[in-house]
């Protein structure tokens, strides 16, 4: 393929007297030297040929000129004849004013009437809600129950007597119990014969506070 390539080459660029010895070696293992000969002004003929008809259909540059002016002419032709009819119909001058006029009048309301709106101010609605907080009191419940009876017994020392002879003050009653009297206990000191609990150091036995006569009105132990 590359041979063929290269004696093609040598055809069109080369005549036989041309060619180098390595070149004429190569062609002669292909053609003889009067084909190589023969094929070479072939190819030269048909290469002048085609020169001279390119040269014949080359365009004049006149030609190519008057083209171009007739083919701008033909579109300015076609622009004017698209132009409405009604644009080159005449009409009075009073017309024309009287048409302008009425297009002020009627587009006058429309252009005052968005200025206005653009000009006014933006009005903020004001909207009040009701909110509702539940709210948790917390009340403290005091009860109160009746205590118990407390007695108070105080003994005051008489500086006058001797120590064995104290006198037994009448116990205090600070609570609700009203059942025992301040006289029924009196009366039963001064009747009876009392325990003097200011003589417990010399006595050898004890007694039970419900055999005391004061023991037992306290106590509320019937005999």
């Amino acid at each position: 393929m590359k041979m063929d390539y290269r004696l093609t080459e040598l055809l069109e660029k080369k005549s036989f007297e041309e060619l180098s010895e390595e070149e004429k070696s190569f062609v002669l293992t292909h053609l003889s030297e009067t084909e190589y000969r023969q094929q070479h002004q072939l190819i030269s003929e048909v290469k002048s040929d085609i020169k001279e008809e390119a040269k014949l259909l080359k365009a004049n540059d006149q030609i190519r000129v008057n083209a171009l002016e007739a083919l701008s002419l033909k579109h300015k032709e076609k622009d004017a004849k698209t132009i409405p009819l009604w644009l080159n119909y005449k009409i009075p001058l009073w017309t024309a004013v009287a048409a302008l006029l009425l297009i002020f009048i009627l587009t006058t309301p429309l252009l005052f009437n968005t200025k206005m709106s653009e000009s006014a101010p933006n009005e903020q609605l004001v909207m009040r809600d009701t909110v509702y907080i539940e709210k948790i009191v917390n009340d403290t419940i005091e009860i109160t129950q009746p205590a118990d009876t407390v007695i108070k017994t105080v003994y005051i020392s008489n500086k006058t007597k001797s120590t064995e002879d104290e006198h037994l003050i009448t116990p205090e009653f600070t609570n609700e119990r009203n059942d025992l009297s301040k006289t029924e206990i009196d009366q039963t000191i001064a009747s009876e014969k009392s325990f003097n609990p200011m003589n417990i150091g010399n006595r050898t036995s004890g007694k039970s506070l419900s055999e005391d006569p004061v023991g037992r009105v306290i106590l509320n132990i019937s005999k």
